[in-house]
């Protein structure tokens, strides 16, 4: 694995410093990052060809835009392309590493290999009631399987509460890497810019407008989340499919098991029960696993999917994957740090311009 080296060069050593200690743990392991404080320190190492890319001051930045084998960025007040690609200087820690991804100054992420030796598997979930158990399922079910996998959690269901469950939007939505797709745009880069964080589990906010969760009025085909766990490396995509699933079909076949909420005691609503009688119809019965819950706090804003996590919600979300077989082969859930944050990724970040990391 090849690890990318990014110098950062600009005379605020603590500025420098802590930026660097941010991006390489941002790196994941793949990102080695020198800190010079001194022009001619950067041009020596750029002559002994000891990096792949550079963030200078602007002015440093124009005089070796041009150097062969490395790409230039300027630290800037501003945003913006040009000649030399703008990195704003004081903004998040995190949006500084969502722009080093969207201009490809943080290396190839693309098409990183899945941890582990299980098959990529595409988990659907499916609730017809207006409630978030549904939705919370999924991004639990994400989270604890992540203990395993690198797992991406996505909601196509319209006017979603995710963003608002886990503290706000993230950098990018789920319709933006649909177009970029379209267009075979789609890029490791691109994706890591859209994803949030939420504990080891990666999520991505959903479009805002219901029109923009469909292409010539179809959802959108399966070879889309195929291509987004692939350039992903993720082993694991939960994805709950919302309230109808007219026209979705192609999407239900894709999923390896369909998960869908029923109360504690088993005993489905009208509506639970026509749903399962309809994916019995379509073929979907052996796949179909009906999933006792406990309720949610009957107020919406009120439920929080951390403390569901650690509550009996989440304990029955556990009890349901390890009696699927998804303990088998994998580390024990709920193996993550439970240090760490919650929400979205570009929340972790401190602002450079005001607090250390």
């Amino acid at each position: 694995m090849k690890r990318w080296r990014l110098g950062i060069c600009d005379r605020e050593a603590g500025y420098a410093r802590s930026l660097a200690r941010f991006l390489r743990a941002r790196g994941e392991g793949r990102l080695e990052v020198r800190v010079f404080t001194a022009k001619e320190a950067a041009a020596a190492c750029l002559d002994e060809g000891g990096l792949d890319c550079l963030l200078a001051d602007e002015e440093c930045a124009a005089q070796w835009v041009s150097y062969p084998g490395v790409f230039v960025a300027a630290l800037s007040e501003k945003d913006g392309d040009g000649e030399v690609p703008l990195v704003g200087k004081y903004q998040s820690a995190e949006r500084i590493w969502k722009r080093l991804l969207e201009i490809g100054a943080a290396g190839d992420w693309e098409q990183t290999p899945a941890a582990g030796n299980r098959k990529n598997e595409i988990l659907g979930v499916c609730s017809p009631s207006q409630d978030l158990k549904g939705l919370v399922l999924g991004l639990l079910a994400g989270r604890l399987l992540s203990g395993m996998e690198r797992s991406l959690f996505l909601t196509i269901g319209e006017f979603s509460a995710l963003p608002e469950l886990l503290g706000g939007g993230g950098e990018g939505e789920l319709s933006e890497l649909y177009y970029c797709y379209c267009q075979g745009r789609l890029s490791g880069g691109r994706l890591r810019a859209a994803a949030c964080r939420w504990g080891t589990a990666d999520w991505i906010a959903p479009p805002e407008r219901p029109e923009d969760l469909y292409r010539n009025g179809r959802p959108y085909e399966a070879d889309f989340f195929r291509s987004l766990m692939q350039t992903g490396g993720y082993g694991f995509l939960v994805l709950e499919l919302g309230g109808g699933l007219g026209g979705k079909e192609e999407l239900l076949s894709a999923c390896g098991r369909l998960l869908v909420p029923v109360p504690e005691t088993g005993r489905e609503n009208i509506r639970t029960g026509k749903l399962l009688t309809w994916l019995k119809e379509k073929g979907y019965g052996e796949k179909t696993i009906i999933c006792p819950l406990p309720d949610l706090n009957p107020r919406e804003e009120a439920v929080s999917p951390e403390r569901e996590l650690a509550g009996a919600f989440g304990e029955a979300v556990r009890k349901l994957l390890k009696d699927q077989g998804y303990m088998e082969g994998g580390r024990a859930f709920g193996g993550e740090d439970q240090g760490a944050a919650s929400g979205p990724a570009g929340h972790r970040g401190g602002d450079l311009g005001r607090a250390p990391f």
